[in-house]
């Protein structure tokens, strides 16, 4: 075998680990923390992940994309759902919540520097069977190749959930439009009132 050879068959065996060392040399640990509650009440169980979006993915289009019908309306966030579509991206394996509502967690992401952060919480430890949730974030928080913290306390940007003081409030699965419950209730009267009609 020629030197010629012998150097591609030893690059592309070096190039893989060169890559690897280059990702782990880019990772940097993200590390979560804040207090949940609902409606002033703590949340004593629960789950929390921090994670980001697709680049091409708007986090404001969740409730249409992972919804039961075009208005948005939610039967269960679809986390699962969500992950296995590479449109949410978990930094790390996430954190429980304690029974004062108080959450830690932490992960190592390669992700490029500038890419924006959300805390995704639950009120179940099984995110697809919460019943309700909250997506949040802040302007600031991005990845850097250095150690990023959040804190829920700084939370401004919300998707699902809102601010409650210094914590993260969860508000229940999106429910119908006003208008569609008013369509809903127009449709009642109109039933009653054919109802009573027959009967007279």
């Amino acid at each position: 075998m020629n030197r010629l050879a012998l150097t591609f068959r030893s690059l592309a065996f070096t190039a893989p680990l060169l890559w690897g060392a280059t990702q782990l040399a880019n990772a940097a640990t993200v590390n979560y923390q804040g207090q949940l509650t609902n409606y002033g009440a703590p949340v004593t169980t629960g789950y929390v992940i921090a994670g980001t979006f697709k680049p091409t993915f708007n986090p404001y289009s969740y409730k249409y994309v992972y919804g039961i019908d075009s208005a948005g309306n939610m039967d269960s966030p679809r986390l699962t759902q969500a992950i296995a579509d590479g449109n949410f991206i978990p930094i790390g394996s996430g954190a429980n919540v304690a029974a004062d509502g108080s959450f830690s967690g932490s992960g190592v992401t390669a992700l490029s520097a500038g890419t924006k952060l959300w805390i995704f919480a639950f009120d179940n430890v099984n995110a697809d069977a919460a019943g309700n949730f909250a997506l949040a974030s802040h302007s600031t928080w991005l990845t850097s190749p250095s150690t990023v913290s959040l804190n829920g306390a700084d939370a401004l940007e919300f998707v699902f959930g809102f601010k409650f003081g210094n914590q993260i409030s969860l508000n229940v699965l999106p429910v119908p439009e006003p208008s569609s419950l008013l369509m809903v209730g127009a449709a009642v009267g109109v039933a009653v009132a054919s109802a009573r009609r027959r009967r007279a």
